[in-house]
This record gives C-alpha cells, sequence and structure tokens, in this order.
C-alpha cells in the first residue's frame, strides 16, 4: 500500500508538470456495467447492474479541471410471472412484469490533462443522489396495456464514486471514445432482487426486502463531444 501511494504521488507529479490547454464544454452518453462487490455482493449474489448515463462538464480555462454533473438510469432484474388472482372473481392468466430501477445524480470534478501523447488520462470524483424503486406493471398479454401499475418498494441514499480512464479521439473532429473504471458505494437501503417477490399456493405476493449499500465495480465505455 505504501508503494502504490509513492507511485501514484509520483503520477500526478509528473501530470502535473505538463502544460494544460484550456478545455470547452462536453457531453457524452456512457454505457456502464455495474458487478456487485462487498456487502452487495453478500447480500444480494451477482447482481449485474447495467446503466446507461448522461454527462455534461464544464473545462476551467487554462487548468487541466473539469466540473460538472451526470445522470443514470440503470435496471438490475426484471422478473415475469403470471398468475389468476390478479382480480376477484375473474379467472383469467394475467401478465405481471416487475422490474427493479436505479437512478442517480452526481455532481462529477475530473483532472484530465493535455500530456500531448495522443490521448487524455483522466482521474475524477463523484458525488450525489441514489434512487431505487421497484415498478410492477399487470397486463392481460404482452401487448394490452396495463390494468394496473404502482411502486412496491423505493428508498434514497447518498452516493460516491471515483475511478478513473481514458479519452481517445475517435472518428471525426471534436468526437472522442471514453474509456473508464470506477468504484461505487452508497448508504444502506431497501430493494428487491429479481428472486425476492414470489407468489405463494395462494396467489399472495410475497416480498422479502433487502437491505445494504450498494456496492459495485463498474466498467464503462462512451462518446464525448467538446463543443467548440
Amino acid at each position: 500500500m505504501r508503494n502504490f501511494r509513492l507511485y501514484f504521488v509520483i503520477l500526478v507529479l509528473i501530470i502535473s508538470s505538463h502544460s494544460v490547454k484550456a478545455q470547452e464544454f462536453s457531453g457524452a452518453i456512457q454505457v456502464k456495467s455495474g458487478f456487485a462487490i462487498g456487502e452487495f455482493h453478500e447480500e444480494a449474489g451477482n447482481v449485474v447492474l447495467p446503466q446507461v448515463k448522461l454527462n455534461g462538464m464544464y473545462g476551467i480555462p487554462n487548468s487541466p479541471f473539469e466540473v460538472g454533473a451526470t445522470f443514470g438510469y440503470g435496471r438490475y432484474g426484471t422478473q415475469m410471472t403470471r398468475s389468476r388472482n390478479v382480480m376477484q372473481g375473474v379467472n383469467q392468466n394475467f401478465r405481471i412484469r416487475r422490474n427493479n430501477n436505479m437512478v442517480n445524480l452526481n455532481g462529477v470534478a475530473r483532472y484530465i490533462p493535455d500530456l500531448n501523447i495522443g490521448f487524455r488520462p483522466f482521474l475524477e470524483a463523484q458525488v450525489g443522489l441514489i434512487h431505487t424503486y421497484t415498478r410492477s406493471r399487470v397486463r392481460e398479454n404482452r401487448l394490452a396495456d396495463p390494468i394496473a401499475s404502482g411502486t412496491e418498494v423505493y428508498d434514497w441514499s447518498f452516493m460516491y464514486q471515483f475511478g478513473g480512464g481514458v479519452v481517445v479521439p475517435a472518428f471525426r473532429k471534436n468526437l472522442f471514445l471514453e474509456l473508464s473504471l470506477h468504484y461505487l458505494n452508497t448508504g444502506e437501503m431497501e430493494y428487491l432482487t429479481r428472486s425476492n417477490s414470489t407468489y405463494d399456493t395462494n396467489g399472495e405476493l410475497q416480498m422479502q426486502t433487502i437491505r445494504s449499500p450498494f456496492s459495485m465495480l463498474q466498467p464503462g465505455i462512451g462518446i464525448r463531444y467538446y463543443f467548440e
């Protein structure tokens, strides 16, 4: 650990010694996959949480720093069941779809120097809020409009994440490919997974909620455009 800290400090000093250029506004769409680790993995198992994020950044002039915000949506489990006990007196097999969702909104601080080496490495930290919720919809069949819908379990928490990556020129001017890896953690939240909502022999819904942080490793890929 001591050697790692020494190497990290040396890397930061080397990066800081290079000149930087004024940055522009930029926007990105990012696709990430979160893999459960730590207490999240212990409580929920091998959860994989794909996520789409929209990101906007402003580069501080004559500085290697960018600040901005990001909004993300992900889904960590979809369950489809059928039941004849949805409407009293109606003997019909209804289709029940239950989605476990996550949204988050974060402020972002990024350190991204211009090293004149063809690509730009960066380090960043994010702090914000996360909201998890489970919604269900009841339909007669796949194509029919929902006859009932609602939110069954939901919770909020603070979250933080940090990590880094590289920004690489893509196919046209001002367009870049962004590769990243982040560690994400939250406060404890109450939530469901795909296997925690079942129906008993009488057709009654049984929900066994879990409570833990959302701790994940998140590799990601995105497309970023710098506006002139």
